[in-house]
């Protein structure tokens, strides 16, 4: 017994075994730690992928997006220039109509003064720039003003020959779409819309034309680039841009 107790008493031996318990438990220690460590990066790792993840889904959204209202802006910006050009077209018709009504009978033996005024009139209630009436050699016949009776509109700069030849096929095709004629002069730019006028037995053109940037004002949001992409949110700070592949431009 008493052996016993001395063997286990032995200071040598309870040193020993004092230094692997410590060491075992330092082991462990380490081995916790760097376990945390791990887990740590691995998780660091997972919520920085999935947030690159998460960036690239919502960068390609926001491409998609933009490609997405750009194609349905052309569309509406079409339906728009559509709906605008088959009005002045229907406006034109209406005019033709009322000739038809007896209105260009009854001005048929008055002066040319009073012929200007009266139509004058209708040019004014019309919101229009230029209304005439055309013979098919391409002189004016019936307009707001007299001094413009039996002249080429082409000779006065409002128009070009061109024009004028277009206008006289008129601007409404077969298949009830309307083409009109651009015409630039030193006012501006304008759409000219035509349609043929038969008066005892003879055919003239009727025309009218109104300014180009009535349309182009309300068409102008649709189809700029930068103005679209400007409303494309991308988030975390990024956003959208396009570059013109003839010059290099960037649009943003």
């Amino acid at each position: 017994m008493s052996e016993r107790k001395a063997k286990i008493s032995n200071p040598e031996k309870v040193r020993e075994a004092n230094r692997y318990f410590m060491t075992k438990v330092l082991f462990n220690v380490f081995l916790i730690f760097f376990g945390a460590i791990l887990i740590g990066t691995f998780l660091t790792q997972m919520q920085a992928k999935t947030a690159m993840v998460k960036q690239e889904e919502n960068s390609r959204l926001a491409l998609e997006e933009a490609v997405s209202a750009m194609d349905s802006n052309v569309q509406n910006a079409d339906v728009l220039s559509a709906i605008f050009h088959d009005g002045n077209q229907d406006e034109l018709d209406d005019i033709c109509q009322l000739f038809s009504s007896g209105l260009f009978e009854s001005m048929a033996d008055v002066s040319n003064k009073e012929r200007s005024r009266v139509f004058g009139d209708m040019v004014e209630r019309s919101g229009v720039q230029y209304l005439f009436l055309m013979s098919m050699d391409g002189r004016i016949v019936l307009s707001s003003r007299a001094d413009l009776y039996g002249v080429n509109p082409a000779s006065m700069s409002l128009m070009t020959q061109e024009n004028i030849n277009q206008l006289l096929k008129g601007t409404k095709r077969k298949n009830g779409t309307v083409k009109p004629v651009t015409v630039k002069n030193r006012y501006g730019t304008f759409y000219f819309y035509s349609m043929p006028y038969h008066y005892r037995g003879n055919t003239y053109i009727l025309s009218l034309g109104t300014e180009a940037s009535v349309l182009d004002v309300q068409i102008s949001s649709l189809t700029d680039v930068s103005v679209v992409l400007s409303r494309i949110a991308v988030g975390n700070g990024g956003f959208v841009f396009a570059v013109n592949k003839e010059d290099g431009t960037f649009l943003y």
